[in-house]
């Protein structure tokens, strides 16, 4: 069994919100826009892409 120490890849917690973006843009390229802080969702777009499919902070989910 390999020792995991400081550094190791496997001691370092996964950025899970660019990993989400990155699966996100291979699916739906149109939906991501980047500026010099990295890439993010066009929130105008998804809404185009799912129409009225969306849940209102309002509704129960």
């Amino acid at each position: 069994m390999e020792k995991i120490t400081q550094g190791h890849h496997g001691s370092l917690s996964l950025d899970m919100v660019q990993d989400n973006i990155s699966k996100l843009k291979q699916l739906f390229p149109e939906l991501i826009t980047e500026d010099a802080s990295g890439a993010k969702i066009d929130v105008d777009v998804l809404n185009e892409l799912v129409g009225h499919q969306v849940i209102d902070g309002d509704k129960e989910r």
